[in-house]
């Protein structure tokens, strides 16, 4: 009886050792296709609470921020990132038309062996370059989507798995999310350049990673839109018979928050960074999202619904453990208090001063708005930087004070530049500056005449 070989290695020790040492370093990083590179879709990254590197920041206002809904207004390009500190970490946010798939535990530890060697199917199908996940046992294939490609991942979790372990996740599509990237590339799948799929691959990509009763599955996207082109949803989600058609706890929600409060509601992928998932911690981040969300939040309403969250926890808890009961008012009204001073705290929550006014536009629309205009209008460089600068600062008002100072200190210019830069935007209609005094109009279409 003859032995049947043994199967090679899929990677060598020395990678293997290379990608668990790197601690959120993108290693080689000028070997990633430049079209990669050059995309606005890349964020810091630092230790979670597993001490594991994959947990995404980025800066706001010369300040570190990891808000999770606004993860996908402050990418940038990969070199910006990484001279970002720490040097050299960071990760890719798929969305919009980028993604990810994240095959989990495909890899054996010990032998190095592929334990599931089907992917090689999607892998030669795609011809996409494989990079090694951190743990050195799964990997990450990235890619984008040709304009107009319709994507309906019917789940974040994948199914295509044959034998025993973890699947993966789908990142990016109807399911945006942050990947921890490597760079570590797998030999002999360094393919050249940056997949773009169609329609018919997206349907072959599909067919292969979810099992028929997974695709007959759909869920809408868990955070709130904000890309520039969101993907096109290709069908409604039927509500099940238990969910109420309307507005989780009966508040009117902004727009761009009514998808990701009904994800929370039903416990479908809540954000990165909620690590608490007590009842007491379940109803604080309630509370932080009902503040930012709700279109007209208020004291009373955040109190009333910290009761409410609490009261339908409480309800789903399951028999056979220590049962908790309700909490006193007094404790509900600290616990609104708490979350509201936490948002001032940290500086997302906007407290006006005398003649500043919050406007109908969100902050990160607002930013949306303005690099679109400073790339439709002749700007010098540092003029953009401060007009951008202004604009972040609004933090969602229409009017506001900032003095040279505070600007000049941010984006690292001196005041003679701020004042130079004031001067020209001085010209623009959707700007009007009023000595510490700014008020955004920037609905108004405007073509200035910028001296050189």
């Amino acid at each position: 009886m003859v032995a049947e070989p043994k199967p090679e290695p899929f990677i060598t020790i020395e990678l293997f050792d290379l990608v668990r040492s790197l601690e959120g370093v993108i290693h080689k990083p000028s070997s990633i296709h430049d079209e990669l590179k050059e995309m606005k879709h890349w964020l810091k990254v630092e230790l979670n609470d597993r001490d594991d590197w994959k947990k995404p920041f980025y800066y706001m206002d010369g300040e570190k921020g990891d808000q999770w809904f606004r993860l996908s207004s402050y990418q940038r390009d990969l070199y910006e990132v990484l001279d970002q500190e720490p040097l050299s970490k960071g990760g890719v946010y798929a969305g919009d038309r980028i993604f990810a798939i994240d095959i989990d535990d495909v890899i054996d530890p010990v032998t190095l062996v592929l334990k599931e060697p089907k992917i090689l199917d999607l892998i030669n199908y795609l011809k996409a370059p494989v990079y090694l996940s951190s743990s050195g046992k799964g990997i990450h294939i990235l890619g984008k989507f040709q304009e107009g490609v319709v994507v309906d991942a019917p789940s974040f979790n994948l199914s295509y798995r044959e034998t025993e372990g973890k699947t993966g996740q789908f990142l990016g599509g109807n399911y945006p999310n942050f990947v921890a990237f490597t760079g570590v590339v797998v030999p002999p799948y360094d393919f050249p350049g940056f997949p773009a799929v169609n329609q018919e691959e997206w349907e072959w990509i599909r067919e292969f990673l979810w099992s028929e009763e997974t695709r007959q599955q759909y869920r809408e996207p868990s955070e709130p839109e904000t890309l520039a082109n969101p993907v096109p949803e290709p069908q409604t989600r039927a509500l099940r018979e238990s969910e109420p058609n309307n507005e989780p706890f009966g508040i009117k929600w902004k727009p761009n928050y009514r998808t990701h409060v009904k994800n929370m509601m039903y416990g479908v992928d809540e954000p990165t960074g909620n690590v608490d998932t007590s009842i007491s911690g379940w109803v604080f981040n309630w509370i932080k999202t009902y503040i930012r969300g709700a279109e007209e939040p208020t004291c009373g309403g955040a109190v009333e619904l910290s009761i409410r969250a609490e009261g339908y926890r409480l309800k789903k808890q399951r028999p056979g453990i220590k049962q908790r009961t309700n909490k006193p008012e007094k404790w509900h009204q600290g616990n609104a208090t708490n979350a509201w001073l936490e948002l001032a705290d940290s500086g997302e929550l906007v407290v006006l001063g005398k003649g500043e006014k919050i406007g109908k536009t969100s902050a990160e629309d607002q930013l949306l708005q303005a690099v679109k205009h400073a790339q439709s209008v002749k700007m010098k460089p540092s003029t953009e930087k401060i007009f951008l600068q202004i604009v972040a600062s609004a933090s969602g008002r229409d009017r506001y004070k900032l003095t040279n100072r505070k600007i000049a200190e941010v984006t690292g210019l001196n005041a003679r530049t701020v004042k130079r830069a004031k001067a020209e935007l001085a010209q623009h209609d959707c700007l009007k500056i009023e000595g510490r005094k700014y008020i955004l109009r920037l609905d108004n279409q405007c073509s200035p005449t910028i001296s050189e």
